[in-house]
């Protein structure tokens, strides 16, 4: 009897020992996949921060890739990096001179005035845009005065500046298009004088100069002394010239751009101007005006600058 308890006694025991033996190992098993789901976790967040940064509140618009760097482009223009060190850049700098020349549109180089319009090649388009960054210490020098010296593209101005005392140099450089379209003009031959058709009549010089200076034109008028009730008066006159013969012309319309000062520029400025074949000095123009010109400080500026006419 007392052998058959030690047997149920030992039995016992040994199942006993083996359910401990399992119970370790689950738990070690479960222990294993936690830790390697926490990896797993830890991984995907580390990769989260690895993308690219941008300031507070603004939304990414493009990414560009720049020496294995990523920069975000957000809202407001402002490019940062993903490298360790962060740091702002301008738009410029991600796109070359070249490449903006090279992805222009049609419209990019086209420039209307009124109905006229050209469109310039991208070499011309180039030679314009980036004119304003040529340094003209980089050309040669020279010692003439009031002379031109060409160097590839660009034509090298210098001149004696009478208002400020002193020699002034730079770089000019222009093209001439015709529009394709043509306008009729009327050219004086054989000038007999002028004839004076009253405009206005003011009491003072400085209104009727005031006046003037809104005329389409302004040029083609004067301003008279005269007397109205025996009192001085000023009245502004347009000034036509007589001619023994006027002829109908049909006139090609140019568009001329120009970067510099030279005979029709600015020094450092762009000019984009409208005319036809017949004015200019050569010619004495009846009627059919259509010459007008823009000024800008940059070369895009030109499209939406304020066309004058004096």
């Amino acid at each position: 009897m007392k052998s058959i308890v030690k047997i149920t006694l030992l039995i016992v025991v040994l199942i006993l020992s083996i359910s401990f033996v399992s119970a370790n190992e689950n738990i070690t098993a479960e222990q294993s996949d936690l830790l390697e789901t926490s990896l797993h976790e830890t991984n995907l967040t580390n990769t989260v921060e690895e993308e690219p940064l941008s300031a507070e509140n603004e939304y990414v618009l493009t990414t560009t890739i720049i020496n294995d760097n990523i920069y975000a482009v957000t809202n407001n223009n402002t490019y940062t990096s993903t490298n360790e060190t962060i740091y702002t850049i301008t738009s410029d700098s991600l796109l070359t001179y070249a490449d903006e020349v090279e992805q222009s549109s049609t419209a990019d180089r086209t420039f209307k005035m009124g109905k006229y319009k050209i469109t310039l090649s991208k070499s011309q388009y180039s030679i314009l845009l980036y004119a304003k960054q040529k340094d003209i210490e980089d050309y040669e020098e020279y010692s003439n005065i009031n002379s031109y010296n060409k160097y590839g593209p660009y034509t090298v101005l210098k001149h004696y500046n009478h208002s400020f005392d002193n020699y002034e140099k730079g770089l000019v450089y222009y093209i001439k298009k015709y529009t394709g379209k043509t306008v009729k003009q009327k050219i004086g031959y054989g000038f007999k004088g002028y004839k004076y058709i009253a405009k206005k009549t003011f009491t003072t010089k400085a209104k009727a100069e005031k006046y003037k200076k809104t005329l389409k034109y302004s040029y083609k008028y004067v301003i008279k002394k005269v007397k109205v009730k025996n009192k001085v008066r000023y009245r502004v006159y347009k000034q036509v010239s007589k001619f023994k013969k006027v002829v109908t012309k049909n006139a090609k319309v140019y568009i001329r751009i120009q970067y510099g000062a030279g005979q029709s520029g600015q020094p450092e400025k762009y000019t984009m101007g409208l005319y036809s074949q017949y004015e200019n000095p050569g010619y004495e123009l009846v009627s059919g005006d259509i010459f007008c010109y823009k000024i800008s400080n940059n070369f895009k500026g030109l499209k939406t600058a304020k066309t004058r006419y004096n």
